[in-house]
């Protein structure tokens, strides 16, 4: 079954497994929806309500709805780019970026001579949020999987094979190598960066520009709304994605990624902000967990959560749930929830801290 642990009752317990899994595997992350509150909104009511259209066959609502969903988030990331000052998106930017020192310190703690000095970043996100806190890490390196060869076009393309590139410093003085920090940022619903070359050899394309919110005029309009849905190469939000929305080989290549690292010998996943509601997804991981050398780490946001995650993945004991049960000051009735930040502060933050 599960291993459960308690975050304050059992820090001992959890800092010895994180030390275990830490030190010599092959470091992995998984980041779903929740590591971007309060900055975006979670998916979950409008993935149901555009699978319902889906069923009753009703395109237009689900262009509005599709609409809906991208244009919030869109507009989320328009005013991270433009450095808009707003209090959510600052705070989920500070998160991030907490969250890439705490992944570097990570790399400089374990032992590089085992493995290469590099960490993956699985996210189901759209949003830009990694992106923006890793362009403030100047000694930072993320691999968004674009070849960015010099080209007169100015056009980068992405391709899945420059996740297994890495990088190295070679002192020539004194025939040194060694291997520099490597963040690959592996987005397996696509991404607001990505863009759709028209052609017919169709490639995705770098993209640092957004489209505009639509009139509303325009939001009534089916070809309006199909052609701002498809203007960013994603994985559109529906329950139905692994059937209906793959848009390109680019999102089997990745999650064949993710599977291979899931089933790599000893390797490890840390799963924060993901519901694990994702049924194609949750499939590949439970596929992933019958690797004995698998060490997966998930935090329980909710004692709901908690309970759906030990009867979900009760017959894995590779298997680790993290919770808190933390009550609320204001209501003594009620549990605080154990979110993206507090996962930072109270148990990757206070793990580095400690001495190898």
């Amino acid at each position: 079954m599960a291993q459960v642990f308690e975050l304050q009752k059992q820090k001992k317990e959890i800092d010895d497994l994180l030390a275990k899994g830490t030190s010599s595997s092959n470091l992995n992350v998984l980041l779903g929806a929740g590591c971007s509150q309060p900055a975006i909104s979670s998916l979950g009511v409008t993935e149901k309500e555009i699978d319902a259209a889906m069923k009753d066959d009703e395109p237009l609502k689900v262009e509005q709805l599709t609409y809906k969903f991208l244009s919030s988030i869109i507009e989320v990331n328009s005013k991270l780019i433009s450095e808009t000052q707003e209090e959510t998106i600052e705070n989920t930017r500070k998160t991030y970026s907490s969250f890439l020192r705490c992944l570097r310190n990570l790399l400089h703690k374990r032992n590089t001579a085992l493995h290469f000095n590099l960490i993956n970043i699985f996210t189901t996100n759209y949003d830009l949020f990694i992106e923006d806190a890793a362009s403030r890490l100047p000694d930072l390196f993320l691999n968004d999987g674009f070849c960015r060869n010099t080209n007169l076009q100015n056009k980068f393309y992405f391709s899945p094979t420059e996740f297994f590139h890495y990088r190295g410093h070679a002192d020539y003085l004194y025939d040194y190598k060694t291997d520099l920090p490597v963040f690959n940022l592996i987005k397996l619903h696509g991404s607001l960066s990505w863009k759709l070359e028209q052609g017919l050899n169709s490639r995705i394309l770098f993209n640092n520009e957004l489209p505009k919110t639509l009139t509303t005029e325009q939001e009534t309009d089916m070809l309006s709304l199909r052609v701002y849905n498809q203007t960013c190469a994603v994985v559109l939000p529906s329950m139905q994605k692994h059937q209906t929305s793959v848009i390109t080989d680019v999102y089997y290549d990745l999650i064949r990624l993710f599977s291979y690292e899931l089933e790599r010998p000893n390797s490890l996943f840390l799963a924060m902000g993901f519901s694990f509601r994702d049924e194609h997804l949750c499939k590949v991981i439970t596929r992933g967990l019958s690797n004995p050398s698998l060490l997966f780490f998930s935090f329980a946001y909710s004692k709901e959560d908690l309970g759906y995650l030990e009867q979900k993945f009760k017959d894995f004991n590779n298997f680790i749930i993290v919770h808190t049960s933390e009550k609320d000051e204001q209501d003594q009735s009620q549990y605080k929830k154990l979110d993206f930040q507090k996962i930072i502060n109270h148990c990757l933050t206070n793990f580095l801290s400690k001495d190898k």
